[in-house]
């Protein structure tokens, strides 16, 4: 996800659904999971209600799709930049 930028995971592995962290929360919504499967736990992906922008970039797409805009699979400079700026928006 995002490789050779400051938002960089890997997302090479086997999920259990345990961790809630950025690199994971990123790596299951990129991975089209917005729930844990049936039976596996409670994680849930972030919804962001209302998102900030910068000087540079509009960021309201990402509190499109009721707060999940954000798909986690571009890793251009408008998407860093509005994640960096929204650090608890579904990528996060």
């Amino acid at each position: 996800f995002c490789g050779g930028t400051e938002l960089e995971c890997n997302c090479n592995y086997c999920d259990d659904f345990e961790n809630d962290d950025r690199c994971a929360n990123a790596c299951r919504v990129m991975n089209g999971y917005t729930y844990v499967p049936r039976g596996w736990g409670t994680w849930r992906a972030k919804r962001l209600s209302s998102a900030s922008s910068t000087s540079e970039r509009d960021c309201s797409w990402m509190a499109l799709r009721s707060g999940r805009g954000d798909d986690c699979k571009k890793c251009d400079k408008c998407a860093l930049q509005c994640r960096l700026a929204n650090p608890m928006g579904t990528c996060s």
